[in-house]
């Protein structure tokens, strides 16, 4: 609330600087002596577009409020593209309104297509520079349609947001729910920039003009501030607990099943088969863990050094059930846990692989052992690459506890499902995008932290240990 407070004060402020900068009259001589403004809003325009960009890169739970930046940013810049060259005809200035309206349409389209495959939730290796081409050609064509006469008839400014828009409906459509909020406030704020840019009229850039001239720098501002709004609305939904009915909050040292995200897989793969989603998972928690069950998947767990998870003989201070792992049937471990009931039993299997990444042939052969339509076979699979990207991105940390530590390879699952190299980005590339294969018709939800959740349990465990706050299932 206070964020918001904070925006709409400025949002004033903005538009009482522009409404006092219009009525105030200064000698034809000293017009022009805010000139400096031009430049500096064409280098702040590019700026903070470069800057959303890499923020959408990282943040593709925020791809929905990069959507609607971009459009709102597209429809500004054909207004400022069309309203002047109108008013103007004949004034030369409406050349550097028409660079200002490229540069606006420019990343808006930009962020458009940066959102939008965030949306799809499969990065690419060569997705940014088309995002960087399609604003490329979004700027030269209306910076063209502003500077050449002829183009101008055409009105390229709006066949472009046109374009825009409608190439990116189906996309819109498709993931709607995540998407309405962040398009009701770009619709919002797009009226109040257009209302204050005709309001403010041509005198703000007309040669003959005796206001005081800021060459639409009020509107940069204020197209700065919307986009932080709408990026604000598109705040990812959180983590899923239980009911509070069947919650209790406890220790690390307590029995543990947080119900935090719905981690199952859906490959879109012809050989894989879609997993529970987010209501099985509930229904799972609504029905009861068998206790038993719960325990002895913890005690093997803890003999290979994964000890995050309550419960267990441990967590009830008896002696441990398995001493080492050459008490436990590693193979057999890995199968109960790809077919766990719980969450956070299926990714204790990526703890058990950050700590022992010589378990990965295991799984290898545990995924030639499943059927292809057998949903255990997705979840091996899912959580094979997500131990492979984790490993990339906290590699230090594990060299540093774990002398000779070893990476998994995985290049032949990421050639045949088409997705970024563990290596990319440092493993976020291949954490977003196995984000968009387990989401299901829960885009929302952020998978990417409850994983990063599980590496920094093992961190910890290789640092010492510490105490959590968890939530668990009734018995």
């Amino acid at each position: 609330m206070g964020r918001n407070l904070l925006y709409t004060v400025l949002m004033l402020l903005i538009l009482v600087a522009s409404a006092a900068a219009g009525t105030a009259r200064r000698d034809l001589s000293h017009a022009n002596d805010f000139i400096i403004l031009f430049p500096v809003e064409l280098i702040a325009v590019l700026a903070g577009g470069v800057a959303a960009g890499r923020y959408l890169a990282g943040r593709r739970d925020r791809a929905s409020g990069g959507v609607g930046v971009g459009l709102y940013l597209v429809v500004v810049g054909a207004a400022v593209g069309t309203v002047f060259p109108i008013w103007l005809p004949s004034d030369n200035t409406i050349l550097g309104s028409a660079v200002l309206a490229g540069l606006l349409t420019g990343v808006g389209t930009g962020l458009t297509l940066a959102g939008g495959a965030g949306l799809g939730g499969r990065p690419r290796p060569g997705m940014a520079a088309a995002c960087v081409a399609g604003g490329v050609l979004a700027f030269l064509a209306v910076t063209a349609g502003g500077m050449v006469y002829p183009l101008a008839q055409l009105r390229l400014p709006v066949v472009v947001a046109a374009l825009v828009t409608i190439g990116v409906l189906p996309l819109v459509w498709r993931w709607r729910q995540l998407v309405v909020l962040p398009l009701a406030v770009a619709v919002a704020g797009a009226v109040v920039t257009v209302a204050a840019l005709v309001a403010r009229g041509p005198g703000d850039w007309a040669s003959a003009s005796t206001s005081i001239k800021l060459y639409s720098f009020p509107i940069v501002l204020l197209a700065l501030v919307v986009s932080l709004i709408i990026l604000n609305s598109s705040r990812p939904v959180r983590r899923p607990q239980p009911p509070r009915r069947m919650a209790r909050s406890c220790d690390n040292n307590m029995r543990g099943a947080t119900m935090e995200t719905e981690q199952e897989l859906r490959l879109h793969d012809p050989a894989s088969a879609t997993y529970d989603d987010l209501a099985d998972v509930l229904i799972n928690q609504a029905a009861g863990l068998d206790p038993a069950v719960w325990d002895d998947l913890v005690d093997r767990l803890a003999a290979y050094d994964v000890t995050y998870l309550g419960g267990g003989r441990a967590g009830a201070g008896g002696p441990p059930q398995y001493r080492g792992p050459a008490d436990v049937d590693l193979a057999r471990l890995i199968r109960e846990l790809a077919r766990a009931p719980e969450p956070r039993l299926r990714d204790a299997l990526i703890a058990l692989l950050l700590r022992h990444p010589d378990a990965a042939p295991t799984v290898r052969a545990a995924l030639v052992a499943t059927a292809t339509d057998d949903p255990a076979r997705a979840s091996l699979t899912a959580r094979l690459l997500v131990a492979a990207a984790l490993q990339r991105r906290h590699r230090w940390a594990l060299r540093q506890q774990l002398p000779g530590y070893r990476l998994i390879d995985v290049t032949d699952l990421v050639g045949r499902l088409d997705l970024p190299a563990p290596e990319t980005e440092d493993g976020r590339a291949l954490l977003w995008a196995a984000q968009g294969l387990v989401a299901g018709r829960h885009p929302w939800v952020d998978y990417v932290d409850g994983w990063e959740d599980v590496a920094r349990h093992v961190l910890r465990e290789l640092a010492g240990g510490g105490s959590y706050t968890l939530f668990v299932a009734a018995e």
